[in-house]
């Protein structure tokens, strides 16, 4: 009976579920995941604003751009159209031209 009663003391416990160490580290396993997944949305959503931001200034800059060579193929059409002008002022009189152009706007 005492070698019974030895054996049942060094028996291994059998419990039903986790043990409350193995609760523990397994809810501090989920918070940390938790933790991470966070951590990591947060990066991404840093990254994603940075990279708006990046195609934003881009965008902005192309827009420009283009307005700036929309003026200067503006300002070209302007210099050949004065060019054009002080040509045919150069041929004729300048006076005999001023009458020229007086009587087309009187016609119009």
């Amino acid at each position: 009976s005492e070698l019974e009663e030895a054996r049942r003391r060094e028996a291994p416990v059998v419990r039903e579920g986790p043990s409350p160490l193995e609760e523990r580290l397994r809810t501090e396993l989920e918070e940390s995941r938790r933790r991470e997944a966070l951590a990591t949305d947060t990066r991404t959503n840093s990254l994603e604003k940075e990279l708006q931001a990046q195609l934003d200034l881009s965008l902005a800059r192309e827009a420009n751009l283009q307005s700036s060579e929309t003026k200067a193929a503006s300002l070209r059409s302007e210099l050949q159209s004065a060019q054009e002008a002080l040509e045919v002022t150069s041929t004729k009189p300048g006076l005999e031209y001023i009458e020229e152009v007086k009587a087309e706007l009187a016609t119009v």
